[in-house]
């Protein structure tokens, strides 16, 4: 069973980072630094113990949305995420980090060549080419390909590459187990995806969702069905499930700069 106290090396680790950077230095780029390397030094540790065949855990998020995680459930030293908006399976991955210490997940992504270079990564994960709606929705749909690729969108215009819709539900047929978070970062359709997506079935622990112009309508959706909002950090709204509200315990001063906890 995992603990609900912070091992004495995250303590310690803090204790430091807060007298390193004092209050008015926050939030800025070292400490996010300090939080992801901290955090893949535990994973690493982890991944030495096991003595597994696989790579080297490196906390790959853009922003330590990675860290964030990893200080709210990463003390389970086995567990199940699912990341939409996958990409390489490796650039600016949430859940990289986790499958290199052990868990397993699904990875969905819509372009096709991205979504086969994360699953020639990705192997102790299940990596679908797809685009995530809601039940009903067609099923194909265009999706556009921007010049930054990870902004790449699902669009109604002619241009782009045709691509397969399905929903989470469907992708989890024949599931068993629990699933610990949720990362959606999908450029506006989180909320379609939400839609099929059996919160009230699945309960996942925590969902990181993008926060953009559907923020107020997915906030009010996952609180219909059971999870509160914790923080906004870096674009990214972080939902608890409220009979896990514990957990949010474990972030506590650790990440005070970004909002309350």
């Amino acid at each position: 069973m995992p603990s609900d106290k912070p091992s004495l090396v995250s303590r310690v680790r803090w204790k430091l980072a807060n007298l390193l950077w004092p209050e008015r230095l926050r939030p800025n780029k070292l400490l996010t630094r300090w939080r992801l390397r901290a955090s893949e030094a535990e994973a690493v540790a982890r991944w030495r113990v096991a003595a597994g065949d696989r790579a080297r855990p490196e906390a790959r998020s853009q922003n330590g949305e990675d860290a964030l995680l990893w200080d709210l459930v990463g003390d389970r030293e086995e567990g199940f995420f699912i990341e939409a908006g996958a990409y390489d399976g490796y650039e600016f991955s949430v859940s990289y980090l986790f499958e290199c210490a052990g868990w397993a997940g699904l990875l969905v992504e819509p372009l096709a060549d991205r979504a086969a270079q994360a699953a020639d990564r990705r192997k102790g994960s299940r990596v679908v080419t797809a685009a995530l709606s809601r039940p009903g929705a067609p099923a194909t749909a265009t999706f556009t390909r921007d010049e930054i690729e990870w902004y790449s969108k699902l669009g109604e215009g002619e241009h782009g590459s045709v691509v397969r819709v399905t929903t989470l539900d469907a992708l989890l047929d024949g599931h068993t187990g629990g699933i610990d978070f949720v990362v959606l970062d999908l450029e506006g359709h989180e909320l379609a995806a939400l839609e099929g997506f059996d919160l009230e079935r699945w309960r996942p622990s925590a969902l990181l969702v993008e926060n953009n112009d559907a923020a107020v309508a997915v906030r009010r959706y996952v609180g219909e069905r059971g999870y509160d909002h914790v923080l906004t950090f870096a674009h990214n709204d972080l939902y608890v499930r409220r009979d896990e509200a514990e957990l949010v315990q474990r972030l506590g001063s650790n990440w005070e700069d970004v909002g309350p906890v």
